[in-house]
Parts: structure tokens; sequence; C-alpha cells
């Protein structure tokens, strides 16, 4: 794209641009100096095996899946808690709210989806694990969209599939309520549903909406603007929930694992009795 010379473009914007260039140099320092609480987390080692098998390399794209997630999650926790502090300090309106629209409020939008893909992320990998290890490959290239297959009932087959240890119940228990029934995971979805669907306020702005009742019964509603503050601090609980399920996702894929070590030994065994 070029710019048009015959353009009358105001003095103003000169003045405009160069405080929106002086903000965002601010950012990359202030980003690499700062560290998030208890934002240290290891990704789990990828599973080796001699031959591919289902449950090795589904274990592997499985992890990076859910790694990339949290690691995204604490990419965009920390730049926007600079943001947030950068903006404070700006007073001009005009320049305040164009840095949120432009350069904020994509990444919040983009960081508020990441703990409803993560949970989805979690379910269907402990489904798959939790199956393969049984000797049910079913799943393992499962695609709900080709040729009108039905769509999977991950949440059902969580239950049915994972709730047979210890362990398993366990994160059963850290999905429905801490990823799933949790105030901040349904504030998470409601972000989401309202975003995706619904008139919604942004950073800067909130929404008037009027509503109809019935007959001449009508009534305004004002929806105030996104606190970025406040999402920060729910958003800063939530990660902590998501660490915490993601470590315990590694103990129970070894416990898996040796499950379905054990089945395919067993296996072999009949096999060569059956010779």
């Amino acid at each position: 794209m070029t710019s048009d010379p015959s353009v009358n473009i105001p003095v103003e914007s000169d003045s405009l641009s160069a405080q929106i260039a002086s903000a965002l140099s601010r950012h990359p320092a202030l980003y690499y100096s700062t560290k998030l609480e208890n934002s240290h987390i290891p990704a789990h080692r990828d599973m080796k095996s001699f031959f591919g098998d289902p449950f090795t390399d589904t274990f592997n794209a499985c992890n990076v899946a859910l790694f990339d997630s949290i690691r995204e999650m604490i990419r965009y926790e920390k730049s926007l808690s600079v943001w947030s502090a950068i903006v404070t300090d700006i007073d001009s309106e005009v320049v305040r709210n164009t840095l949120i629209m432009d350069y904020i409020y994509p990444v919040f939008r983009f960081l508020s989806d990441i703990p409803n893909v993560f949970k989805d992320q979690l379910v269907r990998a402990c489904v798959k694990l939790a199956t393969i290890s049984k000797g049910d490959y079913s799943l393992v290239l499962i695609n709900t969209v080709k040729d009108g297959a039905p769509r999977c009932n991950w949440f059902k087959k969580l239950q049915n599939s994972c709730s047979d240890s210890a362990l398993g119940n366990q994160l059963i228990a850290i999905i429905n309520e801490d990823l799933f029934e949790h105030p901040d995971a349904k504030h998470f979805r409601e972000l989401h549903g309202h975003s995706a669907h619904d008139l919604t306020p942004t950073l800067v702005s909130g929404v008037n909406q009027g509503y109809s009742v019935g007959d001449a019964v009508s009534f305004q509603a004002y929806t105030p603007p996104i606190d970025l503050p406040n999402e920060l601090a729910i958003i800063d609980r939530h990660r902590l929930r998501i660490q915490n399920a993601y470590a315990l996702f590694g103990n129970y894929a070894t416990e898996l694992q040796r499950n379905y070590k054990s089945l395919l030994t067993t296996r072999s065994a009949n096999e060569y009795l059956l010779v």
C-alpha cells in the first residue's frame, strides 16, 4: 500500500504518530525486564520410541500444542501488563485510545481465547491417550468435519475413558472445576461468546443497547468498557490453574504410557503363544 501525496494530511497527525512511536519504543525494554510470578514451567519432554507408534506420536503432538498455549498466555499477559502501565502515563486521550485499539485490544482478544483453547486441547489429549492405552485407535485421526462426520462429544468421552485411575479422575476434576465451572473460566467463555456473536464493549468504549420485552415496554442497558487491569488479574489467576493442569497431564500421560507398554507386551506374548 502506498500513500497518495495529493491527500491533505492534518499537521496534527505528525504529532500523533510521533507520540505513538514514542510509546511503542518504551515497550520492548519494559517487556524484557518484566517477570511474571510463577511463570517458569518446563515443557514435558517428548516421548521416544524405536519405531513410530500412535501413543508416542499423539502425546508429542498434544504436548507441543498444550505448552504453546501456556507459552502464548505468559507472553501476552506480560505484554499487556507492560502496555497497561504505559498507557496509564499517557495524558492524551487520542493517543491512549489509538494505542489501545491498534496495539493492545487485538492482543487482549487473542489472549482471552487461550483458556478455552487450552481446555479443549487438554480434553482431547487425555481422551486420545487414554483410548490408545487400551488398544483403541479410533480417535487418533478423527476428523469431525470431513464428509459430514458427526461431532465427537469429547467431554462425555473424557468421563468414560479417563475415570478408571486416580490421576485420570484428578484431571477430570480439574478440567470440570477449574477450567470449566470456575467463575474465571466462565468469564473467558462469555468474553468469547460476546465478542464473536454479540455487540460487545472494547477496552475504550462501552455499549448502549435497547431491549423490548413486550408491547410498549423497553429499557436501555449500558455495558461499561472492559477494565484491562481487572482482566489481567483474572488472567493471572487462571494461568496458574492452567499450568497446574498441564503439570498433572504429564504425570497422567506417563501412567498411560506404562499401561500401553504393558498392553503391547501382553499382546506380543499372546501372539507368540498362538504361533
